[in-house]
């Protein structure tokens, strides 16, 4: 039923120039429990405006958070997962689990990234030795070396990667390569000259010297500092594939 229903909605697009039949959500139960026919919007004909129709019922019932700029199933799931793993974290390190256990390193790693005192205390001491393979970095291929440990722990610089479902095949995975190496969202944030774009750029470089101030540079370093990652990050975006 469902597949039909699909199949319904695609020649409803080029054919429908009346309203679209009222279903009766409330007492057809097969209706009511079809999780496609349950989000759609039937106040909207999909000839109109399709996207409305197909998801309109699920927007207007999970509207946007004051707290976020986006908001959608995948992030609904997300939260729920991320409420799950806090208090895995949480009851972990209350317990006196035995040492080399799961429990005892998912409880450890927890309570470390807890102790924000200590955190403050160690300052940038545990990146210092990070700085040292930067500053080391005599040719380009010193460069793809540390780029390449860079990547299993420390973020994604040039590059990202992971596996995911294939867009060609759904029922296998497939391991992808995409563009990466930008402080701000995508490309056009440091090429697009409107009003907004500027402002943000400026408040991006300001960010940028703010972090290097507290690295312990001086507003001359900060400022300068700024300008090689601002350059680069710019070098990059030209090259990226608008999303």
């Amino acid at each position: 039923m469902r597949y039909f229903t699909l199949l319904l909605l695609s020649d409803l697009i080029f054919s429908c120039k009346t309203p679209v039949p009222t279903l009766n959500v409330e007492k057809n139960n097969t209706i009511a429990n079809d999780v496609i026919a349950g989000n759609v919007d039937l106040t909207t004909k999909p000839a109109d405006d399709f996207f409305q129709f197909a998801n309109g019922g699920w927007l207007k019932a999970h509207p946007i958070p004051a707290s976020e700029s986006n908001w959608g199933i995948g992030r609904v799931l997300q939260e729920d997962i991320y409420v799950k793993m806090r208090q895995v974290s949480e009851d972990a390190a209350k317990k006196n689990a035995p040492v080399g256990s799961v429990e005892q390193k998912i409880g450890d790693f927890w309570s470390t990234g807890m102790d924000t005192l200590a955190i403050e205390k160690q300052g940038i001491q545990p990146l210092q030795a990070d700085f040292a393979r930067i500053d080391a970095i005599k040719n380009v291929l010193d460069l793809t070396d540390l780029i390449a440990s860079f990547q299993t722990y420390l973020g994604s610089p040039i590059f990202s990667g992971g596996a995911s479902q294939d867009e060609m095949q759904s029922d296998q995975y497939a391991f992808y390569i995409w563009q990466s190496g930008l402080g701000l969202g995508e490309r056009d944030y440091y090429f697009n000259t409107d009003d907004r774009n500027v402002s943000i750029r400026k408040a991006y470089q300001q960010h940028l010297v703010n972090s290097f101030k507290l690295l312990g540079e001086t507003e001359t370093q900060a400022q300068k500092s700024c300008k090689s990652v601002f350059d680069i990050e710019t070098y990059l975006a030209s090259a990226h594939r608008r999303i």
